[in-house]
């Protein structure tokens, strides 16, 4: 395999940070709090689909990417201007298993870009912002790179072929220091040093075109919190009481937290029916109803 100069471009890491479910304290002054949620996007469940990483996931544009969810497929398309940007998502860290997990996601690369890769993400450090990414590209590649001090080096390529319309999946399982990587059932390699067995789980895309996630799985299960408990927390750590919380979701998932925290919810996106269904309102299409948006704030003030 050549030197990643000579494969691929290497991915070019922006991201600033990873999307965190947000409850907005009425008094805060309306019009930022519709900026910073406008900045985070939309979220929607697809427990189906993406097991714990649902409540990270965003829909419709962020930073450059999209993200839409058709039949339980998780897509993510890179609309950046840098054509390497990098996108991944990732849950909280289940100490507890650390060296003993496994993670698995279907991939769809049938509308990536040669040099295009998705997959997973194994092992992030959010101090460093170091970790490997296990990716698959549209040829049935699969490579194992690794990001730290030194920026991004790739530590393995191997293949699988690829089939038309149908996804590669991959997946790695921990045993202490040690790490197998598999992709459609297929053992591929194993590896082994002090950075293995610790941080975080997720999904990862770089490169330009359009990547598709499906069944992503951990066991055992992550740490990341139901809505029900981000929401306090999340008031909690902004000082002001639940009480003084609107809630704003988008789907089944938001409408349930909410009626269980006995708190206020504005619907947001493009699935007005689970709402009117409930007989929930008020709920806008987007985050550009500001006027609207505003007067529904002030009312449950």
């Amino acid at each position: 395999m050549p030197p990643l100069s000579q494969a691929i471009s290497p991915p070019t890491d922006n991201q600033s940070s990873d999307m965190k479910q947000t409850c907005i304290p009425l008094f805060f002054f309306a019009i930022l709090a519709l900026c910073f949620l406008s900045g985070c996007g939309s979220r929607d469940s697809q427990p189906s689909g993406m097991g714990p990483l649902s409540d990270f996931l965003f829909e419709g544009a962020v930073d450059g990417w999209s993200g839409s969810t058709v039949d339980n497929v998780y897509w993510l398309e890179n609309q950046a201007s840098d054509p390497n940007d990098i996108r991944y998502f990732y849950t909280a860290a289940n100490k507890s298993a650390f060296g003993k997990r496994t993670a698995e996601v279907e991939i769809f690369t049938e509308h990536m870009d040669p040099e295009s890769r998705a997959g997973l993400l194994y092992g992030f450090q959010e101090s460093t912002r170091s970790y490997y990414l296990i990716v698959a590209g549209c040829n049935g590649s699969i490579d194992m790179y690794l990001k730290d001090n030194d920026g991004f080096q790739l530590s393995q390529s191997s293949s699988v072929g690829a089939k038309p319309n149908k996804p590669i999946r991959i997946q790695i399982k921990e045993d202490g220091q040690q790490l197998t990587i598999l992709a459609n059932g297929k053992t591929l390699s194993s590896i082994g040093n002090n950075s293995i067995g610790k941080g975080q789980l997720g999904i990862a895309a770089f490169g330009s075109g359009k990547f598709g996630f499906t069944n992503y799985q951990e066991t055992p299960s992550s740490d990341t919190p139901k809505r029900k408990d981000i929401i306090p927390l999340a008031a909690k750590r902004a000082s002001y009481p639940l009480s003084d919380c609107v809630y704003f979701g988008d789907a089944s998932w938001d409408i349930k937290a909410s009626h269980e925290l006995e708190i206020p919810l504005i619907g947001i996106g493009r699935k007005p029916h689970l709402f009117t269904k409930q007989n929930r309102k008020p709920h806008f299409r987007d985050f550009k109803e500001v006027e609207p948006i505003v007067k529904a704030l002030k009312r449950f003030g």
